[in-house]
């Protein structure tokens, strides 16, 4: 039983899962815009903010290649989108690296 705002709520198993996701979504989103904000509030060099874009670039790379392994039936021309832009912010990160 879910309880929002005083009201009771009864979710399926699969509705509390999306409440979880989206609340870890919200939760994920405000620790990275306070990493952010502390990190460039402390030093706002070309060495920390290259940081948080090679950070950024490496978590995208990450999250594409485990929807590619997940999805192995996806369309090929979707999966080939994901593989260029795994590419791209892999390429990004490197060439990042010499600010860092």
């Amino acid at each position: 039983m879910l309880i929002l705002n005083g009201n009771r709520s009864v979710l399926g198993n699969g509705d509390l899962h999306s409440v979880l996701d989206v609340g870890e979504k919200f939760i994920a989103e405000g620790m990275s815009w306070m990493k952010t904000e502390i990190k460039l509030a402390m030093c706002e060099k070309d060495a920390t903010i290259a940081d948080l874009m090679v950070d950024g670039a490496n978590m995208g790379v990450k999250s594409l290649s485990r929807y590619l392994n997940e999805y192995k039936a996806a369309d090929e021309d979707a999966k080939n989108i994901a593989k260029r832009l795994i590419a791209l912010e892999d390429a990004l990160s490197n060439d990042l690296r010499a600010y860092l």
